[in-house]
């Protein structure tokens, strides 16, 4: 682990996720104006040599050497974990930081990763993920807001997609436009994905293929409003053109 703190703590509403039951989800250190490493959001292994993540986390024209990535860490104060650099941020060339459309971006590693029980790479969705799949998100997340407890052990919770359509209309009080590049899962008051969660894999469980990148939720987060996600399925070619 780069030497540092971490800031944010777990999926709200979620649980302890058991050991290397995730070995495809990693976590994204930034260093901060301070130089300190700190522990920043989520992402997911597609291959060797590339992590796929939210654009949002690493936007704004920050510099590669400002990121690593921990793989294999099912605690965040874990020891035994790979730490590589990242010697590229590629995001998508239609990401608008505002409306986050488009939000979805690959980090090139300086090295390859090496495999085993504690790191795999996750598959990426085939098929366009219907309304009512059930699918699990993963990540550190805040507990809540606006608290700020930090669980150190990954978490988890068990989620359901649902329509656009209902998505919209759940979203609608919130003001911001869900676009057709997106999905959502259905959430109640007290669970739901939070800061720290973003970047971070949404998993079919049938398939055990990723169907999205948490991108964005209410600001008030597990409010009981629709968390929204990067539809993985809709941007399968520009993740091939630009991991390959």
């Amino acid at each position: 682990m780069p030497k540092g703190t971490f800031e944010n703590g777990r999926v709200i509403g979620g649980s302890p996720a058991p050991d290397n039951a995730y070995p495809y989800h990693i976590a994204i250190w930034r260093r901060d104006w301070s130089l300190k490493w700190v522990y920043h959001c989520g992402g997911s292994i597609i291959n060797e040599r590339h992590v796929l993540t939210a654009a949002h986390c690493v936007s704004g024209g920050q510099d590669a050497a400002n990121f690593r990535i921990v793989a294999g860490n099912h605690k965040l104060s874990d020891v035994q974990q790979a730490v590589y650099a990242v010697s590229e941020i590629i995001i998508h060339e239609d990401f608008e930081r505002f409306a986050l459309n488009d939000d979805i971006a690959i980090l090139k590693l300086n090295e390859a990763i090496t495999y085993g029980v504690r790191i795999q790479p996750v598959g990426l969705a085939e098929v366009y993920p219907p309304p009512g799949t059930n699918c699990t998100v993963t990540g550190w997340g805040l507990v809540g807001y606006p608290s700020y407890n930090t669980p150190d052990e990954l978490q988890y919770i068990q989620l359901k997609t649902i329509s656009l359509d209902e998505c919209k209309a759940r979203l609608a009080p919130v003001g911001v436009a869900v676009s057709d590049e997106q999905i959502c899962t259905l959430t109640k008051a007290g669970e739901g994905v939070c800061k720290g969660d973003s970047g971070g894999p949404l998993v079919d469980n049938a398939s055990g293929k990723q169907i999205g990148v948490v991108s964005w939720g209410p600001y008030t987060c597990a409010s009981g409003y629709s968390d929204v996600y990067t539809n993985v399925y809709a941007y399968r070619s520009w993740i091939g053109q630009h991991s390959g």
